[in-house]
């Protein structure tokens, strides 16, 4: 409405004494099935003020339908926007990204639904492009030579790429090829670490051993040189990439005080479906196979993210809060509440933090006309505390 106008039927909430924000956006979260969706994962973003959020691997598109996970296709997602926008569904604006692009064990096992190959790397970029997902999810496990063509194939449709930096690329790199949003702090503890030569070639070789996987990333975190990082924070700076901490995660797996985690005690675990559940035994286990403690195997991992995040945000590089709901243990919506209170102790002032969960998901988007503040003309997502 415009200013001293209302509408006759307009419902009017007393707001004195009370707080008005943007409505927020977790920037990374994961979405399930169609119905677990629909009646569980939407409604807890918007029981928590989240008006809006980024789901990275919402586009099931294997021929079987069988992705390794519950999880709806982009097609589904589609006409959840639809209903929402429509108001015959409770839940938040939503941007979806593919399926998580990886690569397959073998090259010779090249495809283009899984590429190792500059061919087919480029033919999956037109397949999701006639999909119509917003952004191709990228993974650690992709070739070097698929993730180039890709990049290059992406940019020339005019299709974002964005998520985890491939084991076989570096930060710099992956920012240099247009990609728009770094997830995590692992691509950091790579190229920042002074044995990055020597380490970078063993973590790829170990990409499917967890065990060894971690045990190398402990060596890239006591190896972390804060200088040779400025480079990198300089370069992702001027070229405009984006981070997207997920602080969250680090710290759920540094809380947990035995080798199978605290979440089965959360009280909150009554919100989230039994298929999800379900998933979340399975990750876990499959994600710490062969190692006996979480919190001493994700410690360094834990203070580095902290220290990462306070120097990015300090190089000015753009920052998003993202606390990957859906990774085990992790429930939508709570979540983002405390990724806000871990960026404040990361070094953000409360400003920034709300900010990165408020204004920079609308100015990534480019709809800084429409969201982000409260102004006369934009769209009413708005959270009164």
């Amino acid at each position: 409405a415009t200013s001293g106008t209302r509408s006759a039927d307009a419902h009017v909430i007393d707001g004195s004494g009370k707080y008005l924000i943007p409505g927020l956006w977790d920037m990374h979260i994961h979405t399930s099935t169609d119905a677990a969706s629909r009646n569980a994962i939407l409604p807890l973003l918007i029981a928590n003020g989240i008006t809006g959020a980024r789901s990275m691997a919402a586009d099931c598109h294997a021929e079987d339908g069988e992705c390794g996970e519950p999880l709806a296709d982009i097609f589904e997602v589609n006409k959840w926007r639809d209903e929402i926008a429509a108001g015959d569904l409770v839940g938040p604006r939503l941007i979806a990204s593919s399926y998580y692009t990886n690569g397959p064990a073998r090259a010779d096992d090249s495809s283009i639904e899984n590429p190792a190959t500059a061919a087919h790397a480029r033919g999956y970029v037109r397949l999701l492009n006639s999909r119509g997902v917003d952004l191709i999810k990228v993974y650690s496990g992709m070739y070097r030579e698929a993730y180039f063509a890709m990049a290059d194939e992406a940019r020339a449709l005019g299709l974002e790429f964005a998520g985890h930096v491939p084991l076989t690329v570096r930060a710099s790199e992956a920012s240099d090829a247009g990609q728009s949003t770094i997830e995590h702090i692992t691509a950091f503890l790579e190229e920042c670490s002074t044995e990055e030569e020597l380490l970078r070639p063993k973590l790829i070789a170990s990409y499917s051993s967890p065990a060894e996987f971690w045990e190398i990333l402990l060596e890239l975190a006591d190896t972390f040189d804060k200088q040779k990082c400025q480079r990198l924070y300089r370069q992702l700076a001027e070229n405009g990439t984006w981070h997207v901490p997920t602080l969250y995660v680090r710290g759920f797996y540094e809380g947990s005080k035995t080798p199978r985690g605290e979440w089965r005690e959360d009280p909150r675990l009554k919100y989230v479906p039994r298929v999800e559940v379900e998933l979340w035994e399975y990750l876990e286990k499959g994600y710490f196979e062969g190692v006996p403690d979480y919190k001493q195997a994700l410690q360094p991992h834990w203070q580095k993210a902290f220290q990462i995040t306070g120097e990015t945000h300090a190089a000015d590089v753009p920052i998003m809060a993202g606390s990957d709901p859906g990774e085990f243990g992790i429930i939508w919506g709570f979540s983002l509440h405390t990724e806000l209170q871990y960026l404040v102790e990361a070094g953000l002032s409360e400003a920034d933090a709300l900010r990165a969960a408020t204004l920079n998901p609308a100015r990534y988007r480019d709809m800084e006309d429409l969201l982000g503040t409260i102004e006369e003309g934009k769209f009413a997502d708005l959270v009164l505390l």
